[in-house]
């Protein structure tokens, strides 16, 4: 779902984010208004082959026009996820 990761090192400290540009018949623009709101956001990762979960929470921010094209070129649209917090659990999925 995501296209890709970004990394900013400040000082000792480093932010990760996931980048989920908007693309025209996904529904995601539905979620744009809630993001607008309330920024704080959960996402789940299933491995449905291994069965592992990857649990992950984050502030989200919505960029538009330049701004999101500035990270992701040829993208009028995205939505950035600040990661706050992850939690990693192997074979919890019952396949």
């Amino acid at each position: 779902m995501f296209d890709r990761t970004v990394s900013t090192e400040l000082g000792p400290r480093v932010d990760s984010y996931l980048v989920l540009p908007d693309f025209s018949g996904n529904r995601f623009y539905q979620s744009l208004g809630n993001i607008q709101i309330d920024k704080e956001v959960g996402l789940v990762f299933p491995d449905f082959t291994t069965g592992n979960v990857l649990y992950v929470t984050g502030e989200a921010t919505n960029l538009f026009g330049g701004d999101a094209r500035a990270l992701m070129p040829r993208t009028n649209l995205i939505t950035t996820i600040k990661l706050t917090g992850a939690v990693y659990i192997e074979q919890c999925l019952e396949l």
